[in-house]
């Protein structure tokens, strides 16, 4: 009997222990997930901090097949929703690395990507021929090259294209603040031109036939206007008479001026005016299909070919803007537009930046702040559109206070002790112990800088993520990307091999 009673008490003792050792182990799983999905309250004077695993889970940006921005521990982090995404990194800081390679290698969609040395199309086209047809438009060997004449997707004998003509005229207009006055009326004078050039036989049918005729001595562009204006299309007329009015005059002097600075890069026997003298280019077939085209510049002539670069990236979003009554591809196109201050103030990007993320998803590359805002004068309209900023190895004083500030401060208590004795009683002393609730930055504008070379921050739009992601920057040769093992080739090995590729 008395066995029976030792053995139930010890049963007893033994279920008690078990019973408080799984509630001790459950205690401590549910404050672990408590803590890991960040549902802790915030604090009195700021509630900043970090996204948690969680948090990135429920939102979806570590998985979906958006461009790669990140990588979160085994997990790259994408941007799977519309917007533009802005990165910002200083020279030689990994950008083809960590951002402009790596989509190159995984986004399944159309990309139109500039490409600063060649770099980039000579490491990924096996990659992106897989998927699908690549043109390559090389300003650094204009023999092979394939060609785009920016004169095609002008909508002739429609009432598009005056409308056309002064969109490209627009675009071969680099802006410059010392000749700004004269842009509206250079505009004029090129559109008149590109339409007088439409109705040529096709072989002058480029904007090098527009650069020869820009040129023409004041007595023979005069004449020409002249027959614009009386045997040309109605739309070249009438521009072509409101310049006539004004020869002679020191006003058209600066419009010619600005006009042959406009087309200089389109000088025949040049790069740009032998990849443009024809077309094996069908911008359409990038919603159509999966296309991929490499704008390749060499960068000591970014300066040089930035009215190449803007008229053709500006090209692409027209002519994106036009296919919106075409079924939506299942990845929208990526424009990978690296070092995109040398296109200049692009305004169809600026004022298309809310209606063009439903047809493809920009992603600007710049240097550092300044450089953005040297660009766009409602620069900070432009970071507020920017649905997910990405910096990385931050150098300039203005991207890391930027970065401080849309982070925020978060509460932290400080301690405080002291001592105090009176002039009569040495001996006996007071001490006093406290400490108090305060705020300060989550990271300061020296800890954004001083951040190490393979962390970046990745601040999406708050109904996509509420707080900002410290994340780690892809490295597309890591042994951690196995999946991309040989599937790119080396630069500069390949960089002298033709870039020719036909689709």
């Amino acid at each position: 009997m008395i066995w029976l009673v030792l053995w139930i008490v010890h049963a007893a003792w033994l279920a008690l222990r078990i019973s408080i050792l799984i509630l001790k182990h459950l205690f401590r799983l549910t404050l672990s997930l408590y803590r890991w999905a960040g549902l802790g309250t915030g604090g009195a004077l700021g509630s900043a901090r970090f996204a948690t695993n969680w948090e990135l889970f429920l939102s979806g940006a570590r998985r979906g097949r958006g461009p790669i921005v990140g990588r979160k521990g085994r997990s790259f982090l994408r941007f799977n929703r519309d917007g533009m995404i802005t990165v910002f990194a200083p020279m030689g800081a990994g950008k083809g690395v960590g951002v402009v390679i790596p989509n190159l290698l995984e986004y399944r969609g159309s990309i139109v990507c500039i490409d600063i040395k060649g770099e980039n199309s000579a490491i990924t086209r096996r990659r992106r021929e897989e998927f699908g047809g690549v043109r390559i438009l090389d300003t650094a060997s204009p023999e092979t090259s394939d060609h785009f004449n920016p004169l095609d997707p002008i909508r002739i004998g429609t009432f598009h294209e005056r409308d056309d003509a002064e969109a490209l005229a627009r675009l071969m207009i680099v802006p410059d603040e010392k000749t700004s006055h004269w842009d509206a009326k250079t505009e004029g004078l090129l559109a008149c031109l590109i339409l007088y050039v439409l109705r040529l036989e096709p072989e002058r049918r480029n904007l090098c036939h527009v650069r020869t005729l820009s040129t023409l001595p004041p007595e023979s562009l005069k004449e020409l206007l002249e027959t614009i204006s009386t045997e040309g299309p109605r739309a070249a007329a009438e521009i072509a008479a409101s310049f006539l009015s004004m020869d002679g005059s020191e006003e058209f002097r600066s419009i010619l001026s600005n006009t042959e600075k406009a087309t200089r890069v389109w000088t025949a026997g040049g790069p740009a005016g032998e990849i443009s003298r024809d077309s094996n280019c069908d911008l359409g077939k990038l919603v159509r299909e999966t296309k991929t085209i490499y704008l390749v510049v060499d960068e000591e002539k970014l300066d040089i070919y930035a009215g190449f670069l803007r008229v053709t990236v500006g090209s692409v979003i027209n002519a994106l803007v036009r296919a919106k009554n075409l079924p939506r591809p299942k990845q929208k196109v990526l424009l990978l537009l690296d070092e995109a201050a040398a296109l200049g103030h692009l305004e169809p990007l600026e004022r298309g930046v809310g209606y063009l993320r439903a047809y493809c998803t920009p992603l600007l590359v710049f240097q550092d702040m300044s450089q953005l805002r040297a660009i766009y004068r409602r620069a900070g309209s432009f970071l507020a559109n920017a649905t997910c900023k990405v910096f990385f190895n931050v150098a300039d004083l203005d991207a890391a206070r930027f970065v401080s500030e849309i982070i925020g401060q978060t509460t932290s208590l400080s301690h405080n002790a002291g001592t105090s004795h009176t002039n009569l009683d040495p001996i006996r002393q007071q001490h006093s112990l406290g400490q108090s609730e305060t705020g300060r930055w989550l990271l300061d504008p020296s800890e954004v800088m001083r951040l190490p070379g393979r962390r970046s921050i990745i601040i999406y739009r708050s109904d996509i993520l509420r707080y900002p992601v410290l994340a780690s920057k892809v490295n597309y040769r890591s042994w951690r990307n196995w999946q991309w093992r040989g599937k790119y080739d080396t630069w500069p090995s390949l960089a002298s091999k033709p870039a020719h590729v036909r689709a």
